[in-house]
């Protein structure tokens, strides 16, 4: 592939480098092929299909608590109260802010288990030690949103990055990322306690201990540690951004929504809370969405950074997508569909694309049909415009909807 990552991994990368962090071929060979593309396979994915169907329920548990009293959640990228009028049937929930909680609740449970609960609990703060033996208490979000922030504000000047973050150095945005690590080390340390006291769980760090023959992999701690990281910033930001903005676009084209609700309600059975993934996962219009959603409003737009051919390669490009600017779902059906597929570069491409597609695509594909199956779902106007705001990830901002459940629920 003539595409290659860019500058910002090197300088980004600490002591022991994580797969999103390495860019020599070899080295991302054995991390990505050998070790831990076994945890992100699409069999490994299903047998985990329990933990994201819990996840739901427990989501769907909020929701259904919060049509009988809508609450005004805290804000998301430390925003103001909504601006919003209006109300269809009921008071606003911040829509963006319960897939947050969703995204890092599947992740933490698949990953580890670490089993924090924040849906139940309303809320991701957590409190940790750090190695000097400090207590921080803290919102695992909100730590990992500022370093991005700040990092985001200077890797872009790759030879002047080392020095613009000395002059910097004063910023409590750097401490952010130092506090996401006191947690990824309090969780690897938990991790290993339970597997040396012979604690055999079916999750996806058991890969990086042992391989499929149950040998140890001999991983040194640090690089457990970044591992761990990534898993919980990647595997939780961008799945959470894509269930907020698909059904954004879901409700700002209400022709789409009631056609998905078509499609996804045959699958449910009386009683039926939870969309089943093995009767969901193959819906061409659920597909569709997903696909169309992350065409427009990738998680990442920028910052999956790779040095591009000449030639470009775009999402919305008019030579590849027909009237790229509108939100067309149909698109993506039939051979067409399979003609653009090779276009989709959401997740990147070739063997340095995202490992993790496998897994959003399970969260995504259960949460949203189990949602627009159990909800009537509006924005506060036919005019309201879901913000977005750039670092690293391109992050939607609060989203307040109404919700009530459907007639026959």
């Amino acid at each position: 592939s003539p595409v290659r990552k860019g500058d910002l991994y090197d300088l980004l990368a600490g002591s022991h480098r994580h797969l999103a962090h390495v860019s020599n071929r070899e080295e991302h060979s054995r991390k990505g092929r050998r070790v831990l593309a076994g945890a992100y396979s699409q069999a490994s994915l299903e047998n985990w299909e329990y933990i994201v169907a819990d996840r739901t329920a427990a989501l769907l548990k909020q929701y259904d608590r919060l049509c009988k009293a809508p609450e005004y959640i805290p804000t998301v990228h430390g925003g103001s109260r909504w601006d919003i009028s209006g109300e269809k049937f009921g008071k606003f929930i911040n829509h963006r802010y319960w897939m947050i909680l969703f995204a890092q609740d599947a992740i933490l449970q698949i990953g580890l288990p670490a089993d924090l609960k924040f849906l139940e609990s309303g809320s991701d703060v957590v409190t940790t030690q750090s190695m000097d033996g400090k207590s921080h208490t803290f919102s695992y979000r909100d730590v990992l949103w500022r370093s991005h922030l700040i990092q985001n504000a200077l890797v872009w000047s790759p030879g002047r990055f080392k020095w613009l973050s000395i002059l910097t150095a004063w910023h409590s945005y750097w401490n952010d990322g130092k506090l996401h690590n006191t947690l990824c080390v309090a969780l690897v340390h938990r991790r290993l306690t339970r597997y040396k006291a012979g604690d055999r769980l079916d999750d996806f760090f058991t890969y990086i201990l042992e391989d499929k023959y149950g040998n140890p992999n001999m991983y040194p701690l640090g690089e457990m540690i970044a591992e761990c990281s990534i898993m919980l910033n990647a595997g939780s930001d961008t799945t959470g951004i894509a269930l907020t903005n698909v059904l954004y676009w879901l409700l700002k084209n209400p022709i789409c929504l009631d056609r998905l609700r078509d499609e996804v309600d045959g699958t449910f059975d009386e009683g039926m809370v939870v969309a089943s993934y093995d009767k969901v996962k193959n819906l061409p219009y659920l597909r569709a969405y997903l696909d169309e959603s992350m065409r427009l409003t990738p998680p990442n737009t920028m910052s999956v950074n790779r040095l591009t051919p000449s030639e470009g390669i775009m999402h919305r490009d008019p030579e590849v997508f027909a009237d790229p600017e509108s939100f067309n779902p149909d698109r993506w059906l039939g051979e067409k569909g399979k003609d653009l597929q090779p276009h989709f570069i959401t997740f990147s491409v070739g063997a340095r694309g995202c490992i993790g597609r496998n897994i959003t695509y399970l969260e995504q594909t259960v949460a949203l049909a189990s949602m627009v199956h159990r909800y009537e779902i509006a924005l506060p106007h036919d005019n309201w415009v879901l913000g977005q705001q750039e670092a690293f990830t391109c992050s939607p901002g609060d989203m307040p909807i109404q919700i009530k459940r459907r007639y026959f629920q």
